[in-house]
């Protein structure tokens, strides 16, 4: 039972390592790209007892690359 646990346990560290080295290889294609002027965004936010939180997450998107006028928070 242990060699089960042990090479099941090897298994998943080797699936991890190759998600990682996977996730680690993908390259941002949007970095430097001019953001289109006919872009639009809406942000929604399902949020329920969270009276704490919606300030910090409020200044986190107003701090976006966005123009002001390209996207909306709906909350």
């Amino acid at each position: 039972m242990s060699q089960f646990i042990f090479i099941l346990s090897f298994c998943y560290a080797l699936a991890c390592i190759f998600l990682t080295i996977k996730w680690l290889s993908i390259k941002n294609e949007y970095s430097g790209q001019p953001i289109p002027a006919d872009l639009f965004l809406s942000v929604i936010v399902p949020v329920r007892n969270e009276a704490a939180n919606i300030g910090a997450l409020l200044i986190d998107l107003a701090l976006q690359n966005l123009p002001k006028n390209q996207y909306e928070v709906i909350i």
